[in-house]
């Protein structure tokens, strides 16, 4: 059984992101398994490089759509994509050199799906909906 699943409460209603978003619950779903089984520490550094580029693609392509819909939000949320990215270049330095335990990645993965995804993201989520009432 994966790790996460998907479900509706982690929708944001536009259909690219929550591709996005569930090609994300997919690598931090492999890179369980890969936990299960021992692996983690070989597949350590190929999930952080598809990260970097997840990160690249998904948080240009949430930023141009709240920019798009003219989310009040969009400046702190490009903070939180900012941060976001930092720590994963900090995981992929920190790969390169073997110093990132599997445990810490899998944690942060986690709490990035989580926290990012299941609040912050619905925010702009939220915004979307209800200027497409209007």
């Amino acid at each position: 059984m994966s790790l996460l699943q998907w479900n509706d409460k982690l929708s944001v209603g536009i259909m690219e992101i929550d591709a996005q978003h569930k090609k994300l619950l997919g690598l931090i779903n492999a890179f369980h398994d890969a936990m299960k089984t021992g692996t983690a520490k070989q597949e350590t550094e190929g999930v952080i490089h598809a990260l970097k580029d997840y990160v690249a693609l998904h948080f240009t392509t949430e930023e141009k759509l709240m920019a798009r819909i003219a989310f009040p939000g969009l400046a702190e949320h490009r903070g939180l994509h900012q941060d976001i990215s930092r720590k994963v270049e900090e995981l992929a330095r920190e790969a390169a050199e073997g110093k990132t335990p599997a445990v810490a990645v899998a944690r942060y993965l986690t709490d990035w799906y989580y926290n990012h995804i299941g609040k912050v993201d619905m925010l702009y989520a939220e915004h979307f909906r209800a200027m497409n009432r209007r």
